[in-house]
């Protein structure tokens, strides 16, 4: 059961870490996009 536990909470921390990042990297492309826009 411990192993269990250890085991979903290491991957509840790598999913939450690439929300992070996925956020992140559509943030920046958003950011792109609208100046791509704007010139």
């Amino acid at each position: 059961m411990y192993k269990i536990n250890k085991i979903y909470s290491n991957l509840l921390r790598f999913f939450q870490i690439n929300i992070a990042v996925l956020s992140k990297m559509r943030i920046i492309l958003s950011i792109f996009l609208l100046r791509a826009d704007l010139f």
